[in-house]
């Protein structure tokens, strides 16, 4: 599925990921049924460990086709959001985008400021969970 759409019907896939001292891992969790094209565009995350922003991307899905890798064992694919993935010509860095809503913890709907709430690529999105679940995920829904 997806996890947000834009009021223009572009679908996102969000995906999170918290790196520690102890885990620097950058697999995001597993894309299922990829080919069926569910989303347009997925929202990559890296977290810190104090839940800052560290980097995010905006990649499109052939970008995400051509660099993930399925895995037969979960039938799912497996996006790692290494570095080189920011250099892909039709990825869109966000991460300053992300950093300057981080600041502002609060998303603005008609006029008024509404907690729960951030203001992402354009679009008012409501968080589902407040702060970034254990494992580094997160989930927003457009309002």
């Amino acid at each position: 599925g997806h996890d947000a759409v834009g009021p223009d019907g572009t679908k996102y896939e969000i995906k999170a990921r918290r790196r520690t001292k102890h885990n620097g891992s950058r697999q995001l969790s597993q894309i299922r049924d990829l080919a069926a094209k569910h989303f347009d565009f997925l929202i990559g995350v890296l977290f810190e460990e104090d839940y800052s922003v560290y980097r995010a991307a905006r990649v499109p899905h052939a970008v995400v086709v051509e660099l993930s890798k399925f895995n037969e064992h979960t039938n799912s694919n497996r996006f790692i959001l290494a570095e080189s993935v920011w250099d892909h010509p039709e990825v869109e860095d966000v991460t300053l985008n992300l950093n300057a809503y981080e600041r502002n913890a609060a998303g603005v709907i008609d006029g008024n400021t509404v907690p729960g709430t951030v203001q992402y690529l354009g679009h008012t999105v409501r968080t589902v969970h407040p702060l970034p679940l254990r494992g580094g995920g997160c989930t927003v829904r457009t309002v």
